[in-house]
């Protein structure tokens, strides 16, 4: 009986011993239900099957004797959470920095340009990042981060300002020329209440320019080349 009983308490004793262990083991994992439960939140926002609408200023960043603003107006299908495709289309003015005036007035150096004048795009955007930003204790903003892809085209406006009249020369008309673009870009949204979404995108876009259209001599030769326009865009979407 003796080696029983002993054995009894010594079992007993190890129970007793090891249940405040049991215990805490509980509460810790009580506690990071609670955690869990506070921070892990369901998608606030859903753009599955949505059509998204925006409109967007634009600004070419990387022009060296001009200033292009445009105004651009977006439509975007998401399939899903991660997939969509847009068109946009944009139009806009430029204007003459100091630098070039002061070339023109000082030294007489008249520059050929290209003037971005508007872009008509398509395309598709993947969504790989989802996310939050905590803003108060009570206040979370939503956000996403996105890629765009896609082509189009970019009308360049030859003003030929650079051509000098002189007798029995006539500087070529203003027009307006198409050429075939590519785009790549990155971008976010910030969601704003149920429907809409505050959204900015930074964008390089390729396009397939002739130096011969710009040129004063209308018999000057072909001479293709690859020119980049950079631009910044920031703007506001609604979510139907």
């Amino acid at each position: 009986m003796f080696p029983c009983m002993k054995a009894i308490f010594v079992f007993s004793t190890v129970l007793l011993a090891c249940m405040p262990v049991f215990g805490a083991a509980n509460d810790s994992a009580s506690k990071e239900e609670v955690i869990d439960t506070q921070v892990i939140r369901p998608r606030f926002f859903s753009k599955r099957n949505s059509l998204e609408i925006s409109s967007q200023g634009v600004v070419i960043t990387n022009q060296s004797f001009i200033y292009t603003y445009m105004l651009a107006a977006q439509s975007e299908y998401h399939f899903n959470e991660y997939v969509g495709a847009e068109l946009e289309y944009a139009y806009g003015w430029s204007v003459d920095k100091k630098e070039k005036t002061t070339l023109v007035d000082d030294f007489d150096i008249r520059t050929q340009i290209d003037r971005v004048q508007s872009m008509i795009l398509g395309g598709i955007t993947l969504t790989p990042m989802y996310g939050k930003y905590q803003l108060s204790e009570s206040s979370l903003l939503y956000f996403d981060t996105f890629i765009s892809v896609g082509g189009g085209v970019t009308g360049i406006d030859y003003q030929y300002d650079q051509c000098i009249q002189s007798k029995g020369y006539v500087a070529p008309s203003p027009r307006v020329v198409q050429y075939p673009t590519a785009f790549v870009g990155v971008g976010q949204r910030f969601f704003v209440g149920n429907r809409g979404s505050l959204r900015y995108d930074i964008r390089s876009h390729f396009y397939q320019g002739d130096s011969a259209d710009g040129a004063c001599d209308v018999q000057a030769p072909s001479s293709l080349s690859i020119s980049q326009t950079v631009t910044i865009q920031l703007g506001y979407s609604y979510y139907f």
